[in-house]
C-alpha cells in the first residue's frame, strides 16, 4: 500500500474451518510489525480471478474500497 493507505487482507477459508477475522488479526498482530497489520481482513469463499485464472487484482482493490467505505455488504463477492 501506499504511504497513508490501508492495507486489507483478503483469505480464501472454508466456512467449515472456524476461522474467523478476529483470530487471524490477532496471528498478524503477534508476528508482524505494526505496519504491516492489515486494517481489515475479509474472508472469501473464493479469491476473484481473471478469465485466465489469476488473482483479479482489480476486484481485490474494489473489495478493500468498498471495505474502507463500510459498504462491503452491498458489493457483490466473489465465490
Amino acid at each position: 500500500a501506499a504511504a497513508g493507505e490501508a492495507l486489507h487482507a483478503f483469505v480464501q477459508v472454508d466456512s467449515a474451518s472456524g476461522i474467523d477475522e478476529s483470530s487471524l488479526l490477532a496471528i498478524c498482530r503477534q508476528g508482524l510489525e505494526t505496519h504491516k497489520i492489515p486494517e481489515s481482513i475479509e474472508l472469501l469463499d473464493s479469491l476473484p480471478r481473471t478469465s485466465n485464472g489469476k488473482f483479479d487484482i482489480r476486484s481485490l482493490r474494489e473489495l478493500a474500497r468498498a471495505s474502507s467505505r463500510g459498504t462491503l455488504n452491498d458489493s457483490p463477492r466473489p465465490g
